[in-house]
């Protein structure tokens, strides 16, 4: 198999597996997926954190946020 696979072929070949394999899969696929959340999480916040050291963000309700939203 080539190293990129287009969609519809990771579909074929996990059809292939067995229906425990194919639990696994989704499973596996799961956790990958809620761990590459955290870690885009986690750099936006250092982003948003660095903006406000530097004094290119401020803290604001949501008051605030929603006037300044609809002025």
């Amino acid at each position: 198999m080539s190293a990129v696979m287009r969609f519809c072929d990771v579909l074929d070949a996990a059809e292939e597996l067995t229906l425990d394999e194919q639990t696994e899969l989704v499973e596996v696929m799961q956790r990958r997926l809620a761990e590459q959340r955290r870690e885009r999480f986690m750099e936006e916040l250092r982003q948003s954190q660095a903006e406000y050291a530097r004094g290119e963000a401020k803290i604001a309700s949501v008051d605030e946020i929603m006037k300044e939203i609809e002025s």
